[in-house]
């Protein structure tokens, strides 16, 4: 059933920078039974049953994106010949308090051939791993091994065949793939696209039955050309809120460059109840998403910790061709799929800084440079009230590739406060980020992206937002040893198109992440899946009592004890005795009332004697001030 639901607000409301705007778009209902069911046990393990064809740069016409990059790449020239340095090498390592590190980590040493790698990743609570890429998907143990690595088009194909939506019965054009996992129903959710024309197209949607991702998974197919015209999907991405499953695609027109091709982007509410049940899928299509008449170009959901569920779900545009911009769209979905009440609107807000299209990043072959893309919002998360994100962007000074952060603090009258991440000698691409925090107040993040530059190969680099959401310095997490080169007879390679982050729900301060770097004897970009550990304070509540402990500790893990009578805000201060300098400050947030019990990992720190002050920010009073010692 399809009906036009107009959402009109009587006024527009001017909100410091953001302004709230009536929307017009179209809502289409969708219901789809289960394909059938994949079982990767049944498949053939270790063995990608299909070759993935290499895909080629999209076809960007001369009058817009090719000319703009074209221009900033003279630019770059231009300054480079003005300020030249000596080359830095490859000495990124920083150490500090609570900064991540690699745990653990593996290179996937299993071949692909898709291009680029589209890296993606989700992490279940008993450890297993599942890893997606152009055009495979990948299960792996916690310690790296291969528990089953199978082609997307074989998993999506069934023992009973089925008719998939258009005329094929089976698929052989699988690409985009995302992962992603929810911690509450203990389910992964596997998308991908399968076709490349109006007459072929759909949107895969595969369910695990269970955390065990090695048994059942439910498949769904979703149109790829569901306003039946000349549209086919591309560039699929994926949030949750606590009750829906939401994919943004953008459709494009047959037959066209890439500029006249895109037609609009959509968004796709799916029922997270029934389609976990295995029953059926209930969607929404929203489309017709436009500003001033024109269709807003890729839209990025804003996805949900889960901690701190919302009925609405947020969305994220910029204008991601343009050379200079500081406009961001906020989309916003204000119920439930399963409610029939949902309404569309948007707002027009602007940054503190200008993202812009960025040109292409070196590579210590100069005829192998790497594609940047545009400027698109790739990843943002939202957590209590507040929203951050991530998009490749450049440095307006030194034209290099480099990545813009957002943080958006309150979605009632919302101001964005932009910072860009930037190096003198490294090039960045294809952020991912993902929320590490433990509350209201803590607005603790990480940050992945990939690097490269004219002496440094391709790797994955991080960096730290910390509970006041200050950036970390530049972290190396995985060097590169040669350049990418897909053999594509051009000099511009694929980098990305996206990379993959995500938190272990239930082990404190763990995440995982998954992204491309530059390895010696790769047909193409190689794939880096790292287990990272970031120790900072938790809080939580025991019965016994007690005052620090243990102290002193061989560890450096200690607890301290306090009686909260109420919610309230708090510092807390470590010293070196030693020295008299102050190692570190943290601002936490204590919600729960009674006998709290604060852990502070000092375990990073040498031997020593250190003070340990705990302050309540209302009236300064000191809580704790204690000595402790590290064995």
């Amino acid at each position: 059933m399809t009906k036009n639901i107009p959402f009109y607000i009587s006024l527009i409301v001017l909100l410091m920078n953001t302004q709230l705007l009536k929307a017009q778009v179209k809502q289409t209902e969708f219901k789809t039974t289960p394909l059938g069911q994949a079982n990767l046990k049944s498949l053939s393990a270790h063995h990608d049953t299909i070759t993935v064809l290499k895909l080629a740069p999209k076809p960007y016409t001369e009058n817009d994106i090719d000319v703009r990059k074209a221009h900033i790449e003279q630019l770059r020239n231009a300054y480079l010949n003005r300020n030249r340095r000596s080359p830095k090498l490859d000495t990124l390592s920083p150490t500090g308090t609570n900064l991540p590190f690699v745990e653990g980590g593996f290179i996937d040493s299993l071949f692909t051939s898709g291009v680029p790698n589209d890296n993606s990743i989700a992490v279940g609570n008993n450890g297993d791993i599942v890893s997606v890429l152009n055009s495979s998907i990948r299960i792996y143990k916690q310690d790296g091994s291969v528990s089953y690595n199978v082609g997307l088009a074989s998993f999506g194909r069934f023992e009973k065949k089925n008719t998939y939506i258009g005329p094929k019965t089976i698929l052989t054009g699988s690409y985009d793939p995302r992962a992603t996992y929810d911690p509450v129903a203990d389910k992964f959710v596997v998308v991908w696209l399968d076709g490349r024309v109006s007459s072929d197209t759909r949107i895969m949607v595969a369910i695990s039955k269970t955390g065990k991702p090695e048994d059942y998974w439910t498949v769904y197919a979703l149109p790829g050309n569901p306003l039946n015209d000349t549209s086919w999907t591309d560039y699929p991405i994926v949030g949750m809120s606590k009750e829906d499953i939401f994919i943004t695609v953008n459709l494009l027109k047959d037959n066209e460059p890439w500029q006249t091709a895109f037609k609009q982007s959509v968004i796709w509410q799916i029922n997270k109840k029934e389609i976990f049940s295995d029953t059926f899928l209930n969607s929404i299509l929203w489309s017709g998403i436009k500003h001033n008449g024109k269709s807003i170009w890729s839209i990025c959901p804003v996805d949900q910790y889960y901690k701190s569920p919302r009925k609405e779900m947020y969305f994220l545009s910029v204008r991601p061709s343009d050379y200079s911009n500081d406009t961001v769209f906020i989309h916003k979905i204000d119920n439930t799929q399963a409610s029939g009440t949902a309404q569309y609107s948007y707002k027009v807000a602007k940054g503190n800084k200008n993202y812009g299209l960025a040109g292409s990043a070196y590579q210590p072959a100069p005829n192998f440079r790497l594609q940047t893309n545009d400027a698109r919002v790739l990843t943002a998360i939202f957590h209590y009230d507040r929203i951050q994100y991530v998009q490749n962007s450049i440095n307006q000074q030194n034209f290099s590739p480099s990545l813009m952060y957002g943080y958006i603090g309150n979605m009632n009258n919302p101001v964005i406060e932009n910072t860009l991440i930037t190096n003198d000698t490294l090039d960045m691409g294809y952020p991912s980020i993902v929320y590490m925090g433990n509350g209201t107040n803590d607005l603790s993040a990480m940050l992945s992206f990939s690097h490269s530059s004219n002496t440094v190969f391709p790797g994955v680099s991080l960096v730290k937002i910390d509970n006041e959401g200050k950036i970390s310095p530049i972290i190396r997490v995985k060097s590169g040893d040669a350049v990418i080169n897909s053999f594509v007879p051009d000099s511009m390679e694929r980098w990305g198109d996206y990379s993959g982050i995500q938190r272990k729900y239930n082990e404190n301060g763990i995440f995982y992440l998954s992204n491309s770097f530059g390895g010696k004897n790769r047909p193409a970009a190689g794939t880096y899946i790292g287990r990272m550990r970031y120790n900072k304070e938790t809080l939580k509540v025991l019965a016994e009592p007690a005052t620090v402990y243990p102290n002193p500790s061989s560890e450096g893990n200690y607890h301290f004890k306090m009686k909260v009578e109420m919610p309230s805000d708090y510092v807390l201060t470590c010293y070196d005795l030693g020295n008299g300098n102050k190692v570190f400050t943290y601002n936490i947030h204590i919600e729960d009332v009674g006998d709290v019990v604060i852990n502070q990992n000092l375990g990073f720190l040498s031997s020593g004697t250190y003070l340990l002050k705990f302050i309540r920010l209302s009236d300064n009073k000191v809580i704790v001030d204690e000595k402790v010692s590290k064995m």
